[in-house]
C-alpha cells in the first residue's frame, strides 16, 4: 500500500587501478563545511553527469569533464547528454581507484537535501564507512545529482553498478542490453560478471566487490574535505576560490498577506487563504498582492506556481505533494488548503487541497516561465532532464515513486495538514500572516555603515542601460507605466526615458520597507552594484531601529562613500532639474514640505512620497548600517534588473 500527502495548494578478479601518485593524499577538512550520517547506493548509468552542465556550476570555474562515446576524449561542455538524444557520457576514468588497504578515491551523485542538489557540485567529502567495512574510507568528488536520491545520499559511481531511472546512455555507448549490465537497479551480481563490461570499466566494477568486499550500500559518516589533485585532474573540476556563501537572515515579520491574480488559484485573493506564488525562475516568493498570473495574456501577468510544489518521496509507501481538486465538478475554490489522505488503487497519497482553475483564465503551455513548451510532451524518466532542474524531482517522482501509473483510482478522508506541506505553501489555511521574511546574506558582501538622502528626479536610472548591466533596470516612457526600449535615451537628456512610477517606496509592516536607492560605495559614479540588493537600518532619528531593503538602480556624481539616495517621490530633483518638468510639467517635485505638499503630484506617486512622512516618520537623511542581501522577488519584479 502507498500513501502520498498532498499538500492542496491550489494551488571492482581485483584489477582495480592502483595509481603511482595516489600515495600521497592530504586530507584536509574544510572548516565549517557539510559533515554528518548518510547512506550509500551505486549506479553506472553513461549519461552526462548533472554537474557537466555549465548551468549547474555555480561555485567552479569549469564543469566536470565529459567524453565522446569512446568515454576517453573529453568534448565541449555545451555537447547535450547522450541520454536525451546528445553525445556526451560520462568518461571512463570517473571510477574508483584503490589508493591502499583502508582508502579509495572516487565519484559520486549527491544529494544533501533531497532530490536534484548542485550547490554541491565538484565539493570533495570524506566517507567512513559502518558497519562491516568499519575502518574504509572513501574520498569522492561531488560530479553528479538527481531527483531519486533522498538527504545525504551518495550514489557511488561504479561501472556495472545499475544504470536507475535513464537506461538510455549505456546501451547507445556500449550497445548493452536495455537494462545496462545485469539489473537495472543494482548492476552485476558477481566479481565474475565485471568480464561482461567493456575492458576499460572493469577496474571500477572489481572494486565494489573487492575493495567494498561485496556489501551493498553500506552506511556512511561523510566531512567536506579539500579536493586532492588526483580527483581533480579526472574530473576537470575544482571549486573556485572565490565561491560566495550565504546564510539566512530573518527580517521582521510582515502583515497579512492575500496576494491577487496569481498562479495557482488558491493564490488569488478573492479564493484565500492563499498559498506561496514566484518569479519566473520558480524560487523567489512573491508576497506582492497585485502581481497578475504568468498565465494572463493580456495583462502580461510574472507570477507563477513555485517549483517547490511537486511530490516528495517519503518512502516507498508514502509520499507527500500538492493537487488541483474539485469535490462539486468543475471550479470548486472551497477547499483551498485544507490536506487529503490519498490511498491509492491498489496502491495509496496525502495531500493538502490542490489548485483550481479558473474558467476566464486561459490554459497555456508554460512558455511563459521556461521559454518552451516542453513540459507537454514528458512521457519517459528521461524525458524529465529536457526541463529545469528545480522542476525534475518532481517529473521523476511519477516515473520511480508512481511507477508511471496514469491516473490511478483513489479512495480520500481528509486530514491535518503535515508541517512539511505547511512549510511549502505558507500554511495549512494559506500563507501564514506571521511568516517570517527571509533574506540570503551574501558574507563577504558589501557592508558598512552609511549616509542617506532622498530624491526623485524623474529621469531614467544609469542601471536601466545595458552597458551597465543586463538585464538592466526598467524605464517608462512619459506616463511612468509604460516599459521602453533599454537604448532610448534619458528624459532629462532630450530623450523619451523615465523612471517608472512603481519604483517608489512602500512600507511591508511598520518596521520593514522595500524600495530603491542611487548609491555609491567609492564615492561619485559607481555602477559596480546596479542592481544588488542592501539591507539598510536606520541607526538614528526617530526610525532607529527600522530597516529598509533597497535595490541598487542609479548612481550620481554628487554622491558621497557608501551613500544611499532613497527614490522618493517629491525628494527633491537634485542635481537633474528638468526631468520631471518634461515628465509630468510640473515642479513641484522640489517643493515637497510636508505630507499634504504630496497631493500637488501626479496620483501614481503620492503614496510614496507619504512613505517619507508615514513610514519615515518625516525623518530627514538618517545615518544607517548595512549589508548586502538577495533581492526580495518584489523588488526584482519591479525593475526586472537582478
Amino acid at each position: 500500500m502507498r500513501i502520498f500527502v498532498f499538500a492542496l495548494a491550489i494551488l571492482i578478479a581485483f584489477e582495480a587501478a592502483v595509481s603511482d601518485d595516489t600515495d600521497d593524499i592530504d586530507i584536509v577538512v574544510i572548516e565549517g563545511g557539510l559533515s554528518g550520517t548518510g547512506t550509500t547506493t551505486r549506479y553506472w548509468d553513461c549519461c552526462k553527469p548533472s554537474c557537466a552542465w555549465i548551468e549547474n556550476v555555480k561555485n567552479v570555474d569549469t564543469p566536470v569533464n565529459t567524453c565522446e562515446a569512446d568515454g576517453e576524449t573529453v568534448i565541449d561542455a555545451e555537447i547535450q547528454s547522450a541520454c536525451i538524444g546528445g553525445k556526451a557520457y560520462m568518461c571512463s576514468n570517473q571510477q574508483a581507484t584503490v589508493v591502499n588497504d583502508t582508502l579509495a578515491i572516487g565519484f559520486a551523485a549527491t544529494s544533501f537535501t533531497g532530490g536534484a542538489d548542485t550547490n554541491y557540485c565538484c565539493a570533495c567529502f570524506l566517507l567512513t564507512f559502518q558497519g562491516e567495512l568499519s575502518g574504509k574510507q572513501l574520498i569522492v568528488q561531488a560530479t553528479n545529482t538527481g531527483g531519486d536520491l533522498g538527504s545525504n545520499q551518495f550514489d557511488l559511481a561504479i561501472p556495472g553498478g545499475g544504470v536507475g531511472i535513464f537506461t538510455e546512455g549505456c546501451e547507445t555507448q556500449w550497445d548493452t542490453p536495455s537494462n545496462g549490465w545485469g539489473d537495472q537497479y543494482g548492476g552485476v551480481g558477481s566479481d565474475a560478471d565485471c568480464s561482461t563490461l567493456p575492458e576499460v570499466l572493469q577496474p571500477g566494477c572489481h572494486f565494489r566487490f573487492q575493495f567494498m568486499q561485496g556489501v551493498s550500500n553500506p552506511a556512511v559518516t561523510f566531512t567536506q574535505i579539500e579536493c586532492p589533485a588526483q580527483l581533480l585532474s579526472i574530473s576537470g573540476c575544482q571549486l573556485n576560490s572565490t565561491s560566495t556563501t550565504w546564510e539566512v537572515l530573518t527580517a521582521p515579520s510582515p502583515p497579512p498577506v492575500t496576494g491577487t491574480a496569481v498562479n495557482p488559484s488558491c493564490s488569488w485573493e478573492a479564493n484565500v487563504p492563499t498559498v506561496w506564488s514566484c518569479l519566473n525562475d520558480g524560487v523567489t516568493k512573491l508576497q506582492d498582492d497585485n502581481i497578475q498570473s504568468g498565465c494572463d495574456l493580456e495583462k502580461d501577468g510574472s507570477a507563477f506556481m513555485c517549483s517547490d510544489q511537486v511530490g516528495i518521496i517519503v518512502n516507498d509507501t508514502f509520499a507527500y505533494g500538492f493537487a488541483a481538486v474539485s469535490f462539486s465538478g468543475g471550479v470548486d475554490l472551497s477547499r483551498c488548503c485544507p490536506c487529503m489522505l490519498l490511498t491509492f488503487q491498489p496502491i495509496t497519497l496525502i495531500l493538502p487541497y490542490p489548485e483550481v482553475v479558473t474558467d476566464s483564465r486561459p490554459r497555456v503551455v508554460p512558455t511563459n516561465q521556461w521559454g518552451n513548451g516542453t513540459f507537454d510532451s514528458i512521457e519517459s524518466a528521461d524525458h524529465c532532464l529536457k526541463i529545469d532542474e528545480n522542476l525534475q524531482p518532481g517529473c521523476l517522482f511519477r516515473f520511480t515513486w508512481m511507477k508511471g501509473s496514469a491516473n490511478p483510482p483513489v479512495t480520500f478522508q481528509e486530514v491535518e495538514c503535515l508541517q512539511e506541506l505547511i512549510d511549502v505553501i505558507g500554511s495549512s489555511t494559506g500563507r501564514s500572516t506571521t511568516k517570517d521574511i527571509h533574506f540570503q546574506r551574501k558574507v563577504g558582501g558589501q557592508s558598512g555603515t552609511g549616509t542617506t538622502t532622498r530624491y526623485w528626479d524623474c529621469c531614467k536610472p544609469s542601471c536601466a542601460s545595458s552597458y551597465y548591466h543586463d538585464p538592466p533596470v526598467a524605464s517608462c516612457s512619459s506616463d511612468g507605466v509604460t516599459k521602453i526600449l533599454t537604448d532610448d535615451e534619458s528624459g532629462c537628456a532630450s530623450g523619451d526615458a523615465y523612471m517608472c512610477s512603481n519604483q517608489e517606496p512602500y512600507g511591508v509592516n511598520t518596521s520593514l520597507s522595500y524600495g530603491f536607492a542611487a548609491a555609491s560605495f567609492v564615492g561619485g559614479v559607481d555602477t559596480s552594484m546596479c542592481c544588488a540588493c542592501m539591507l539598510l537600518t536606520f541607526t538614528d532619528t526617530e526610525i532607529a531601529g527600522k530597516q529598509m531593503v533597497v535595490q541598487v538602480t542609479n548612481t550620481g556624481s554628487d554622491l558621497g562613500v557608501n551613500h544611499f539616495d532613497i527614490a522618493i517621490p517629491g525628494g527633491g530633483n537634485g542635481i537633474f532639474n528638468q526631468g520631471c518638468t518634461n515628465q509630468w510639467g510640473t515642479q513641484a517635485f522640489d517643493s515637497i514640505n510636508s505630507e499634504s505638499d504630496c497631493d500637488n503630484i501626479p496620483s501614481d506617486l503620492q503614496k510614496g512620497c507619504q512613505f517619507r512622512f508615514e513610514w519615515m516618520q518625516g525623518a530627514s537623511n538618517p545615518s544607517v548600517s548595512f549589508e548586502e542581501v538577495t533581492c526580495p522577488g518584489e523588488l526584482i519584479a519591479i525593475t526586472g534588473c537582478q
